[in-house]
């Protein structure tokens, strides 16, 4: 009740003020770190690219964020050796807002997020996908998330895939976070390890929202269109971690 109350003392502030699209909404910001823990080895990300590292005889790491033509952020961490860490976690923050006469609009979101990790007896893993989305700092309105702790010798896959069906207020900015974080730690000699992680959120005006009347309004460089012809991002991704997680079997039964 709490925040239908906050929604609607919101609608009725804003009842007067011209619509958002009458002005550019905030910037997105990106942020990303990846490194290797041989010789301090690092790289940022700033800004929509992918950024890697990669060793030999040590493993490689990869971020990687894209505004169009959806957001989408991906991380990548895989070690194989002796007292080897490596990490790759990325940001991404924008705003979006319903433009059009003052009213609350039905609005859905498509998200689709998801996080695998994959370590050998004494390696260990951390993986993360989540996003989240406020009206400000102190009140979320939806959001998900995957989050293992540090996790030793065995296996994770886990993904959302959620429709979701929200009643937004026009003209009033939202911000979404995505984060994706992938950490993988080998210890023992020969052992290894791999983490994976990727989200992408899309929105769309909902059922009852007149597009004459209504669109969407985001960051400048950020877009809001699903790819295609290529199939949806976490089909692809749970068919290339199944594939990862049968070639580490496949290596630990001939270790064994």
């Amino acid at each position: 009740m709490r925040m239908r109350h906050l929604f609607a003392a919101c609608a009725l502030s804003l009842a007067a003020l011209a619509p958002a699209g009458a002005e550019p909404l905030a910037p997105y910001t990106v942020f990303g770190q990846a490194f290797l823990n041989v010789g301090g080895t690092g790289v940022t990300l700033t800004d929509f690219g992918t950024q890697s590292l990669s060793l030999v005889n040590v493993g490689s790491v990869t971020m990687s964020a894209a505004g169009t033509p959806s957001p989408l952020l991906q991380a990548d961490a895989d070690v194989a050796g002796t007292a080897l860490f490596g990490r790759a976690v990325v940001s991404l923050s924008y705003v979006f807002a319903v433009v059009g006469p003052q009213a609350f609009v039905p609005v859905t979101v498509d998200v689709h997020g998801a996080a695998s990790a994959t370590a050998s007896s004494g390696a260990s893993f951390v993986v993360q996908s989540r996003w989240s989305m406020f009206f400000d700092e102190f009140n979320p309105v939806a959001g998900d998330a995957i989050q293992t702790p540090q996790t030793f010798g065995t296996s994770f896959s886990q993904a959302f895939d959620r429709h979701l069906e929200l009643t937004l207020i026009a003209n009033l900015p939202y911000t979404i976070t995505m984060v994706v974080d992938a950490e993988a730690a080998a210890t023992p000699a020969g052992s290894q390890a791999h983490a994976t992680a990727m989200v992408d959120p899309l929105f769309t005006l909902g059922d009852g929202a007149d597009p004459q009347l209504y669109s969407l309004q985001f960051s400048s460089g950020i877009g809001n269109v699903a790819a295609v012809p290529e199939p949806p991002p976490l089909a692809l991704w749970l068919l290339g971690a199944a594939a990862l997680l049968g070639w580490c079997r496949r290596v630990g039964r001939r270790e064994g």
